[in-house]
């Protein structure tokens, strides 16, 4: 299972802001601009984003022309996922520092975020102009080509970034990705072993290779990854996605009561994601706990109502079909046919139990 990319581009965005900024801020209340934007820094630091936003907006009040307070308040914009707002700041930062590379790295990735593939292009294009040897950028962009699906530029800037920086994992962790994602697995697997070897107590680099045998059919390896992450990565989103991943393993292999056990693992640390959700509905589909299936469905919907493309409104209808729950079952097929795109494959399949359900 692919693993979201915005907890890690945020993260970035804000290490990357931490260690530009100022010195902290000296004991006691904020009086200057300086203190306001040093508190800030603090409050990212603890990412209290909703009061480093207050404190770089003090700064700002103090002093309008400081490029470096505007950056700060994006990057806490950044980090709510407030991208119009963040990118806003972000250009008022260049007006008062057209020349910043670092500035035009930060609006690019927000334009990234916010799915403004081409204008964040523009950006990273720029910052790379302004500063070529700074591997982070080339990376930076080649998540945008790999993300449009221009495997050619990605590939490249991924080469070049780990040509300028031989001793860092990520080139190698985002080139592994790219080739997962062109099922090359092979190449994926040693990008992902030679990030691992770079920096081996880095716990989500072994999901990544995990999910790379794991599609290579090695399952043993793939689940000794999966337990090592588990066993070593520190960060609740990560570890539970380990647990997804080997779920989803067990899944493959049928090995039900295995799959719920770590998709319910994976929900105790992370709630808020629904695929666990949909993925242990399905496992409950398959072992004929209807009800079960059915509230994991609801509850997945309940987080991300088109998730799929709305196929759990159609999985659901399956599970309530099965638990003699007919009525519901035609509501929800009924919905799953407003919900899909046109010419989704399970549309006609919907049609054809409304018709059996109703009799006609």
């Amino acid at each position: 299972m692919p693993l979201r990319r915005q907890p890690v581009i945020i993260l970035g965005i804000l290490l990357a802001f931490l260690l530009a900024l100022a010195p902290a801020a000296a004991a006691g209340a904020p009086q200057t601009a300086d203190q306001w934007l040093a508190q800030g820094k603090a409050l990212l630091n603890s990412r209290d984003y909703d009061g480093a936003l207050a404190a770089f907006t003090r700064a700002i009040a103090l002093n309008p022309r400081d490029a470096q307070a505007y950056v700060g308040r994006g990057t806490a914009y950044a980090n709510k996922k407030q991208y119009d707002l963040a990118g806003g700041d972000f250009t008022r930062a260049l007006g008062l520092a057209p020349q910043d590379d670092y500035i035009y790295s930060q609006r690019g990735m927000t334009y990234f975020m916010a799915g403004k593939y081409d204008l964040a292009l523009v950006d990273l294009t720029k910052a790379i102009a302004f500063k070529p040897d700074n591997p982070q950028y080339l990376i930076y962009r080649g998540m945008i080509y790999r993300d449009q699906k221009d495997y050619a530029a990605a590939l490249a800037d991924f080469d070049g970034a780990a040509a300028l920086a031989p001793a860092s994992f990520q080139p190698h962790l985002e080139r592994g990705k790219l080739h997962s994602r062109t099922n090359q697995h092979e190449k994926a697997l040693a990008d992902f072993t030679r990030a691992i070897e770079i920096n081996p107590a880095v716990g989500y680099l072994y999901i990544f290779r995990g999910n790379a045998y794991r599609e290579s059919g090695q399952h043993a390896l793939a689940l000794a990854d999966y337990a090592t992450a588990i066993d070593i990565e520190p960060a609740a989103v990560y570890k539970a996605a380990a647990y997804t991943s080997r779920g989803v393993l067990y899944t493959i292999t049928e090995q039900h009561a295995l799959a719920i056990a770590d998709y319910t693992a994976a929900l105790a640390l992370v709630p808020q994601d629904p695929f666990p959700y949909f993925a242990r509905g399905w496992e409950h589909y398959l072992t004929g706990s209807y009800d079960l299936a059915i509230a994991d469905y609801d509850r997945g919907l309940q987080l991300r109502p088109g998730y799929n493309n709305g196929r759990p409104y159609y999985e659901k209808a399956r599970a309530l079909e099965k638990a003699g729950r007919t009525r519901e079952a035609l509501e929800t097929y009924r919905l799953y046919i407003r919900t899909a795109p046109p010419g989704s494959p399970d549309i006609d399949r919907a049609r054809q139990r409304i018709a059996a359900l109703e009799g006609r």
